[in-house]
């Protein structure tokens, strides 16, 4: 009897490993018909073709020693489709329908055919993150585990996507493998605390330089004020320095002096008309002789 408590006492403080919970979690969460619900008919197809291709290679994965093969690469298995994910935009339902469905059946394979995980564990994960997720009243442990689970998984999504600009994609794949399909986190103003936690653990793992709005702002009128600097044009009487304004001119306007005479030939049937001094003169005061023949 003590020796079967003892075993069960040992057995209680063995940890899960991140492999055996992100199995477990994507296991429970991926259901095809939740992914495909707010497709249309088009992209509906691409992503029941990009299904079978991925079960297919899975289901030969998993009968090969993973030491024997590699996982299969997302973008080879798209091209069986006529899909290219690298000319997907990264804020589009289909991009982020179609990366859940690989990561949903390679994620684990990703992971166990990888080297040492830079988090084995949810106390290095914490003290990477300076004990940040430690407060009982907003960190509960089902919420440590979904943070420390994106932080392992982001290992792998960030070896086949690049991190600039795909903050987007992030925030919907990773959460729907860990909570589900329909886990939302908007970013922007106002965002939660929950979202924040997982912008903060995307900017960290990616290596990504957040930034804000008034830095976006501050960039923004910098290079303005270069590129004007750089298309200025040369000081000219009556034209603004600045390119796009111009200014009313001060100096007196140049005219052309008038010929002293000047014809201008018309058809036979037309009257003839001589331009000289004493012609601008009448026309200056109103009055105008007509021509003659």
């Amino acid at each position: 009897m003590r020796i079967f408590s003892k075993m069960l006492w040992d057995s209680a403080e063995v940890e899960v490993s991140p492999v055996a919970l992100l199995e477990k979690s994507i296991f429970k969460n991926f259901a095809p018909e939740n992914v495909l619900k707010d497709l249309n008919e088009s992209d509906t197809a691409i992503c029941r073709a990009y299904l079978r291709v991925c079960q297919s290679a899975s289901g030969e994965a998993s009968d090969l020693e993973r030491e024997s093969k590699e996982t299969p690469n997302p973008y080879a298995l798209a091209n069986k489709c006529n899909i290219s994910l690298a000319k997907l935009s990264k804020c589009s339902l289909l991009c982020a329908s179609l990366w859940f469905i690989y990561f949903s059946h390679f994620a684990v394979h990703l992971l166990k055919e990888g080297n040492q995980l830079k988090y084995d564990c949810l106390e290095s994960f914490l003290e990477a993150y300076d004990q940040r997720f430690l407060d009982p009243m907003h960190y509960d442990e089902k919420e440590q585990q979904s943070l420390y689970l994106m932080a392992v998984l982001s290992g792998i999504f960030l070896r086949f996507i690049p991190p600039k600009g795909s903050k987007h994609l992030y925030m919907k794949v990773l959460p729907a493998l860990i909570e589900g399909w329909d886990a939302k986190y908007v970013c922007g103003s106002g965002q939660s605390r929950a979202t924040a936690d997982r912008v903060l653990i995307y900017e960290t793992e990616g290596a990504v330089k957040p930034l804000r709005r008034n830095d976006a702002i501050r960039e923004e009128a910098q290079i303005t004020a270069e590129v004007a600097d750089r298309q200025e044009l040369p000081s000219v009487p009556g034209v603004s320095r600045h390119h796009y304004k111009r200014k009313r001119s001060s100096s007196p306007v140049e005219t052309i002096p008038a010929q002293e005479n000047s014809t201008c030939d018309f058809p036979d049937d037309l009257y003839h008309y001589e331009f000289n001094d004493s012609f601008w003169d009448e026309i200056d005061t109103h009055a105008l002789t007509k021509a003659t023949y």
